[in-house]
Order: C-alpha cells, then sequence, then structure tokens
C-alpha cells in the first residue's frame, strides 16, 4: 500500500479536466485511489485521473478482460 503525504493538494484531472482532492483525506492514510486496482503506470497519463475518470477505467478494462477470457 502506498501511504501519500498527509496533505490533500488539488490537480486536475488528465483525462477530463475537472478539478479534485488527490491524496490523504485522514493523515498517515492511503489516498482514495490506492483502493481502487492499479490499472495504469503514470507515465503513460501524465498525472493523476479523477476518481469518475479512474472508475470508468477499471470497469473498461474489467470487462475487456472479461470478453478476452470468454473467447479464449
Amino acid at each position: 500500500m502506498t501511504v501519500f503525504p498527509d496533505v490533500v493538494r488539488q490537480k486536475h484531472c488528465s483525462r477530463c479536466g475537472i478539478e479534485f482532492g488527490c491524496g490523504s483525506q485522514t493523515p498517515g492514510e492511503p489516498c482514495w485511489c490506492d483502493a481502487l486496482p492499479h490499472v495504469m503506470a503514470m507515465s503513460e497519463v501524465g498525472d493523476c485521473f479523477c476518481p469518475a475518470c479512474l472508475a470508468a477505467l477499471c470497469d473498461t478494462l474489467q470487462r475487456t478482460i472479461q470478453i478476452e477470457i470468454r473467447e479464449s
């Protein structure tokens, strides 16, 4: 588990541009995104995705994997 600094930083989503809070809401706890699957390298997208975009990406990848399993 990755523990982020005890500061919520305002960022803009690399996918949709919306502003969102990045980091731990509780000192010493992980960022909200740590509860989701690690589906991309930060170098691939530039920076963080907002909760909605990251959840949509996770959903898309899950559906893609399920289709590939059924087809194999």
